[in-house]
């Protein structure tokens, strides 16, 4: 966990961050993995979606920047999918 909250915390913005207050910009890679989530808990039948959907939409993408944050800490795929299945 240490080395999880190091790689996030380097990735964050600054408290004094002027998009504070704004909303920030979807690009077409955050729509699509809200769409799949949506789709992913409309499969399951579940009332509404929840961050557990948006997680496993996020990792579908092997190379995109949440599963290689996830890869640089140890957590292989298998393992991912372990903590995603129920959801």
């Amino acid at each position: 966990m240490p080395k999880l909250r190091a790689l996030i915390g380097a990735r964050l913005l600054p408290d004094a961050d002027p998009l504070l207050g704004q909303e920030l910009p979807a690009d077409p890679a955050a729509d699509a993995a809200v769409q799949a989530a949506v789709a992913e808990a409309d499969a399951r039948r579940r009332a509404s979606v929840h961050p557990f959907h948006l997680l496993g939409s996020i990792l579908q993408e092997p190379s995109g920047p949440a599963a290689q944050l996830l890869a640089d800490v140890g957590a292989t795929d298998a393992k991912r999918w372990e903590w995603l299945k129920d959801a």
